[in-house]
């Protein structure tokens, strides 16, 4: 599934942003700030509200999506993988009585981590699917654009110093389904940064042909914990 307007947006800022810098302490302290107007549950708030002035507001988008890591939502993200994963498998069976099951399971979900975009993603095309509930459909759609729109604004994916930044790799796997790219016909070669950061570079197969790129950098974050590769 995917919004024509959000791709042709998405590739838009990706290609003027030549590698946005994130600042990872700087949002940490941003959002944890009571006193600032990017304390994270201001933010949230705004973005469960589908407010889309966010999306005039480079540095609320970017302090949003990348303050998670440094959120109570970060911890809850890992708390619940038991439910992400059912989530998950019942959007994957790709069947019409599936849907309601995988709707409940995602709401609830975003009760407890409202910035989950491949949740949102998911749910969008759940509510697709089953052509019910248009209004909650427009609200994820415009949740999920705000995301994309952080992500986009990162970078352009076309080398290290201009890679696309995400916070998960659940995020990953997502930009690279909304980019129409294949993995199963890409290798990923992934190298530790720095406390906060892992470098993956995805590099096309030779016998694809396909048109798509031949290789895709991605940084993929976390909050600063020790990173397993």
């Amino acid at each position: 599934m995917k919004n024509k307007i959000l791709t042709y947006v998405f590739l838009l800022i990706g290609i003027f942003s030549l590698g946005q810098e994130i600042d990872l302490e700087k949002i940490k302290n941003n959002t944890q700030d009571k006193d600032s107007k990017y304390y994270y549950d201001k933010l949230v708030e705004e973005f469960i509200q589908s407010n889309q002035s966010l999306l005039a507001d480079k540095e609320k988008l970017q302090n949003l999506y990348y303050g998670k890591l440094f959120s109570p939502y970060y911890k809850e993200s890992s708390e619940m993988k038991s439910d992400y994963l059912k989530f998950m498998k019942l959007v994957g069976a790709k069947k019409i009585k599936k849907y309601p099951k995988a709707i409940e399971l995602g709401e609830n979900i975003l009760k407890k981590d409202p910035i989950n975009l491949m949740v949102i993603m998911n749910l969008r095309n759940s509510y697709t699917n089953t052509k019910d509930n248009e209004n909650r459909l427009k609200e994820l759609k415009s949740q999920s654009e705000l995301l994309m729109s952080a992500i986009a604004a990162s970078g352009d994916g076309t080398s290290k110093e201009t890679a696309f930044k995400v916070i998960t790799l659940a995020d990953e796997i997502t930009l690279l389904n909304y980019l129409g790219i294949n993995m199963g016909k890409y290798n990923r070669n992934s190298k530790i940064i720095n406390k906060y950061t892992v470098l993956d570079l995805w590099t096309k197969h030779n016998n694809y042909n396909e048109e798509h790129r031949d290789q895709i950098f991605i940084e993929v974050f976390n909050n600063g914990n020790k990173i397993k590769l």
